[in-house]
């Protein structure tokens, strides 16, 4: 029987997870969260739906994440003026000025991990990489 390739994908995101979570240990925050700290300042005054979305997670994760990152200081989510059934998030300098150390960590993990194949296999690798992203996005539409 073959190796599953979700068994590897869960591996590498469990791995980067850690490997996040060491780099960032001096700012408070963990791998988890920094995709919601990054979505969220590059999109300020998203409504919690459309972070949902774009994170690819249910609402209530997104309630509970949001609501962590509100108590240390980085989020702050406001009424929609235009529709009061919905929050809007909005990054505060704080989670603004993580970004670059976030960003730093994600770069150095792809230099890493990337820098480790041969230059014919990486080429293979991003290939393939994309074209299972696609066909899992066909697949999950069915």
């Amino acid at each position: 029987m073959r190796d599953s390739p979700i068994k590897h994908i869960k591996n590498i995101n469990k791995q980067f997870g850690i490997f996040l979570d060491g780099r960032l240990k001096d700012y408070d925050i963990s791998a988890r969260q920094c995709a919601y700290i990054l979505s969220v300042s590059d999109n300020p005054g998203i409504t919690q739906d459309k972070l949902a979305e774009l994170l690819f997670v249910n609402k209530s994760s997104v309630t509970r994440r949001l609501s962590c990152l509100e108590e240390k200081g980085l989020i702050r989510r406001e009424l929609n003026s235009a529709d009061l059934r919905q929050m809007l998030v909005f990054p505060t300098e704080k989670a603004i000025m993580l970004c670059g150390p976030i960003k730093e960590a994600f770069i150095e993990w792809d230099e890493a991990v990337i820098s480790r194949l041969k230059e014919t296999d990486e080429e293979l690798f991003q290939k393939l990489i994309a074209k299972v992203d696609k066909i899992s996005e066909e697949v999950a539409a069915l």
